[in-house]
């Protein structure tokens, strides 16, 4: 996109560039903007003499139905990209744009004094230009989404996304879950009915414990709401769980440890937006919930405690369909993961040593990882009466290639998550 000055000082956006104008600026963000962004765009005078080097261009990208500020960049017209003041130069370190060239011909100085935009030397500089940015949707690379997040040099750590009839999307993104080993969160939309979103999720179930299903049948007004009685719309809950996930697994102990043992729902971690309910045609009752659990849906819902009612993601279940893998609970799958993780990067760190020295080494390193596992601070790992322990692990030489392969075996019990508890209350004389 060209943005162009004619010789009577009028401002306009073109997609081509024809002649030699007096000012024009190539304008390609690497982000697509959308529909309702204004550029706003003035001219500062800063000395008696008009030329590229004397007047800045002020420009600002603005979101018109909030009124924020997109970017906003100002600089003098030099198009000589190594002057730290001009504009090119500002532009560019900013890293936002693709391209960004300006340039001016000899025609400028008396183009740009007829200008609306043009404020003289000494002036309040109020006057500016706006004009409505053009911009085409991008081509889609939905079909290359999991080869640039499995390829790139900094790699997820954990997805999500919001359903919406995106199969593509959903497809590729169980791709980039599975080839990195990490957690995908899939949010239903929050305006369907219990067996749309069953149905949904019985459609989508790909069977697959890194993938976790969330629904929040509730409705809140906007977060920048003024009123207090205005309109209420579907709430997504996505961002603030990724949010608290991310808290989580900062929380570290000081040997690194994140503490994957406590999951990020229930009582501790109660959902709070402007004028946050449930839906009214929604009632979930014991068989209702039962069956979003049958589906592997973590429904947020407002919970009855002794300290008030709380909105709360109550359930803790991944796309893991048994029912007797602990793998079916999302923190038992969060450890699984980081161990399996942690322990393929420091077999691979040791690789291309010889075959004593790297089994010794790499299991000397692994074993040390996962006894911090175990302590009372991170309890990662619990005893197992099968393992006779908290983990089994070795690492041998692989049976038809023993000289240049070895095998790494890992048994181990991630901690769980308590769903339910069963009173048996008795009243003596």
């Amino acid at each position: 996109m060209f943005l162009v000055m004619d010789t009577d000082g009028s401002l306009n956006l073109a997609a081509d560039l024809v002649g030699t104008p007096p000012l024009w600026v190539n304008l390609e963000p690497y982000s697509f903007l959308g529909d309702g962004v204004e550029l706003h765009l003035n001219f500062k005078q800063t000395d008696t003499d008009v030329d590229s080097d004397t007047v800045k261009l002020e420009i600002g990208f603005i979101d018109q139905q909030t009124n924020d500020v997109i970017y906003n960049f100002i600089g003098s017209l030099n198009p000589d990209i190594n002057q730290t003041n001009s504009l090119m130069s500002i532009v560019d370190a900013t890293e936002e744009f693709k391209d960004f060239e300006v340039k001016t011909s000899p025609s400028f100085a008396s183009a740009v004094v007829l200008s609306d935009a043009f404020n003289e030397l000494n002036s309040l500089g109020r006057k500016k230009v706006k004009l409505m940015w053009q911009s085409e949707a991008p081509p889609s690379n939905v079909d290359q989404l999991a080869k640039i997040l499995t390829r790139g040099r900094n790699k997820p750590t954990r997805l999500y996304m919001r359903f919406n009839n995106n199969v593509t999307t959903f497809t590729q993104l169980l791709r980039v879950a599975d080839t990195l080993n990490i957690r995908l969160f899939v949010e239903l939309d929050p305006m369907l009915t219990v067996d749309q979103a069953i149905q949904t999720a019985n459609d989508l179930m790909p069977d697959d414990d890194r993938v976790g299903f969330l629904w929040s049948p509730n409705v809140a007004r906007p977060i920048n709401a003024q009123s207090l009685k205005g309109r209420k719309f579907g709430r997504l809950i996505g961002g603030t769980l990724m949010a608290w996930h991310t808290l989580r697994d900062a929380n570290k102990d000081g040997n690194g440890i994140p503490a994957y043992h406590n999951p990020v729902a229930g009582y501790d971690y109660p959902f709070s937006y402007r004028g946050l309910d449930q839906r009214p045609d929604i009632d979930l009752d014991d068989p209702t919930r039962k069956r979003l659990a049958n589906s592997r849906i973590n429904v947020m819902q407002v919970i009855n405690f002794r300290a008030g009612e709380r909105f709360i993601l109550g359930d803790v279940l991944t796309g893991n369909s048994d029912n007797t893998s602990l793998l079916k609970l999302i923190n038992a799958s969060d450890i699984s993961m980081f161990i399996a993780n942690t322990i393929n990067a420091i077999t691979m760190r040791h690789l291309l040593k010889g075959m004593t020295t790297y089994i010794e080494d790499a299991t000397k390193e692994c074993v040390k990882f996962l006894d911090l596992c175990c302590t009372n601070a991170r309890p990662l790992l619990v005893h197992s009466e099968k393992l006779n322990g908290f983990y089994d692990f070795r690492i041998t030489p692989r049976q038809d290639r023993p000289f240049d392969a070895v095998d790494v075996k890992l048994g181990c019990r991630p901690q769980g998550a308590t769903r339910a508890a069963y009173n048996d209350f008795a009243v003596e004389k």
